[in-house]
């Protein structure tokens, strides 16, 4: 059993008038065991701008459990640390609106991440031998947690003009971003075996510099016609380094060591960067040639210059001797997207009570790609390969929507609407072509009924099928997977009496995800299953004035899914299956004119299966808040 305690200042707010027209406002929170606090400051005068400036931070929590493995005679790993990330802003704003200049605006800002989180790469673990696995005499299975360590941080400086001349409004602006990234990934493999347990920490540092230019106008030429014209231009460089390095702890040095194996090939002295120029123009033109009709015809064009390089110095181990002098490699690549996307939208409210609307989107985009590969052995020069790979990308994306909200009476009201989307892509590398092909239907309802005033009701369905058709070169094509999702909603509110108020909420989601099996992969079949994620989640809410200063609120939360496939004789066993349930009641009292206090007692209880039994957990929860108003 865990026990925490934290408080503080939710929420802080104080103004004060500040000369004829001004105000000054502030506005803060602080609690402490969450490393959440914040505050914010803000001057305005309507006639002459206004002034911002903050701070904020709060934490977020990862698990630190990896995957179950059901057989096998390891089964489950826990990190047993906490993962924790802070994250940060903190900004300043100024802004100056005079009355008939332009306004102008200048804004800075700093984040920044630190801490830990969990990865969802995860390390592996010998488990016993099973019937059926390849090889029978044991295998490894992925399930054991790893974590990342994360520091990053981002300061951006952002300029903007808006002004209006005759029927034009236009806005030009320009901002500099810097991005610091010190990532690691640390992973943990095979622990517990004397012969095979190591780490693994993969440093990842990049460093960017990002310039974007932009700018954009709307004239109004009359009531009916309206033309909206975009642009922008990023230029972004970068440099990167890092290294993956085995040892017999997190961060250890380059060298040998006793239970490094034949496959822990690492690198180090990552050095490179690439660069980018990004060029995006958008025209919109807003027409209404009839009093009910609005159709918004649109163009967009993006372009971009990309060119890369990096280079590592590889490590290698053999018969259990491990090599700095293994090889280096040089790797290069460029390429030159073009997106051009066409749009129309149209409305209509002619119909009495009644609201259509339609979209179709079409999309062409190129690619041209040109990589190489150069690695050198290190102990022999002689022994160098290049190996170039040269490619085009091509794709045609198309999107059409058709909608409706239709206002059957005071009372009733509802809306539907459906859309089709197919994504036709196609790689060419000399002789070699790969096409694949992603289809999506989705079709959404919502129905809202009033049967009196005090009494509503909300339902909502969502369906979306979704396919992915395969084909390689002269290889026949095959459905490589499908995809269907429904989730049904429904909520009811309903308020009996001045005093009291019900709130009712479901949602039931199945999907059925089918995907193609490895039938006859070394022996075995089963070993890519159909996977399903259904789900349901309730909530009920009731609020009961229990006098005129006093309110009681009860609160009760609930999920289920089944959807666990104890697939561990073929592969690592994936899928939800867990049951959560969780109630809590507050009471708040009005003390004064200035003084509201509240307590809220909770209790939560949680069966995971996917995890076997290791996260459940029940909890208890006690939170108190006192309002002042000064």
């Amino acid at each position: 059993m865990s026990r925490r305690v934290a408080g503080g200042i939710e929420d802080f707010h104080w103004e004060q008038s500040v000369g004829k027209d001004g105000l000054f406002e502030l506005n803060g929170h602080g609690i402490y065991d969450e490393n959440n606090y914040g505050v914010d400051l803000k001057y305005a005068d309507p006639n002459k701008g206004y002034l911002k400036a903050g701070f904020e931070q709060f934490r977020t929590w990862s698990d630190d459990s990896g995957g179950y493995f059901p057989g096998g005679t390891n089964r489950w790993f826990e990190l047993n640390r906490d993962l924790t990330v802070d994250r940060g802003h903190i900004w300043f704003e100024a802004v100056l609106t005079l009355p008939d200049a332009p306004q102008i605006s200048f804004r800075y800002d700093n984040e920044y991440r630190d801490g830990e989180k969990a990865s969802t790469v995860w390390g592996d673990s010998l488990v016993a031998a099973t019937p059926g696995v390849y090889p029978v005499t044991g295998a490894t299975r992925n399930f054991v947690p790893a974590f990342l360590g994360v520091d990053e941080r981002r300061d951006t400086f952002a300029l903007k003009l808006k002004h209006h001349i005759g029927k034009t409004d236009f806005t030009i602006g320009g901002s500099y971003t810097r991005n610091e990234f010190d990532n690691a990934r640390y992973i943990p493999r095979r622990p517990g075996e004397s012969t095979a347990q190591r780490y693994v920490t993969e440093h990842q540092k990049q460093q960017e510099d990002v310039f974007n230019a932009h700018g954009y106008t709307e004239t109004r030429f009359n009531d009916r016609t309206k033309l909206t014209l975009g642009g922008s231009f990023t230029t972004l460089s970068t440099e990167i380094g890092g290294s993956r390095i085995y040892g017999t702890q997190y961060d250890a040095p380059l060298g040998s060591w006793a239970t490094l194996q034949n496959s822990d090939s690492g690198y180090y002295n990552v050095m490179g960067g690439a660069s980018i120029d990004q060029y995006v123009a958008n025209i919109n033109l807003m027409i209404t040639p009839l009093t009910n009709l609005v159709i918004v015809p649109s163009l967009r064009i993006e372009k971009e210059n990309v060119n890369g390089l990096a280079s590592y110095r590889g490590t290698r181990v053999s018969s259990g001797l491990f090599s700095t002098n293994g090889y280096t490699t040089l790797n290069t690549a460029a390429r030159d997207p073009l997106e051009v996307t066409e749009a129309i939208e149209a409305r209509y409210t002619g119909i009495k009570n009644l609201a259509l609307y339609a979209r179709a989107e079409v999309s062409q985009a190129s690619e041209d790609r040109m990589e190489s590969a150069i690695t050198t052995s290190l102990i022999n020069p002689a022994l160098t390969t290049n190996t170039p790979s040269n490619s085009n990308w091509e794709r045609l994306g198309q999107k059409y929507t058709v909608g409706a909200n239709w206002f059957v009476m005071p009372r009733v009201n509802m809306g539907g609407q459906y859309y089709y989307k197919v994504s036709q892509n196609e790689w060419t590398s000399g002789a070699n072509k790969t096409t694949q092909d992603y289809t999506t239907h989705d079709l959404n309802y919502r129905l809202t009924v009033r049967p009196t005033s005090d009494l509503s009701f909300v339902s909502r369905y969502d369906f979306q099928l979704s396919t992915v058709d395969h084909k390689v070169s002269a290889l026949p094509e095959v459905e490589a997977s499908e995809f269907a999702a429904h989730i049904l909603s429904q909520s009811i509110n309903w308020t009996p009496t001045p005093r009291l108020y019900l709130q009712l909420n479901a949602s039931y989601a199945w999907d059925a995800g089918i995907s193609t099996r490895a039938d006859g992969a070394y022996g075995v079949t089963n070993f890519v299953p159909s996977l399903e994620n259904g789900y349901f989640t309730g909530s009920a809410t009731m609020g009961y004035a229990l006098d005129e200063v006093s309110d009681l609120t009860l609160q009760y939360n609930y999920y289920h899914a089944d959807n666990y496939e104890n697939n561990y004789l073929w592969t690592q066993p994936y899928g939800a299956s867990a049951e959560e349930h969780g109630i809590t009641a507050t009471i708040s009292r009005q003390l004064n004119k200035r003084t509201t206090v509240s307590i809220k007692y909770g209790y939560f209880t949680a069966n995971d299966e996917t995890s076997g039994g290791n996260n459940d957990y029940d909890a208890h929860m006690l939170f108190g808040t006192v309002q002042y108003r000064f």
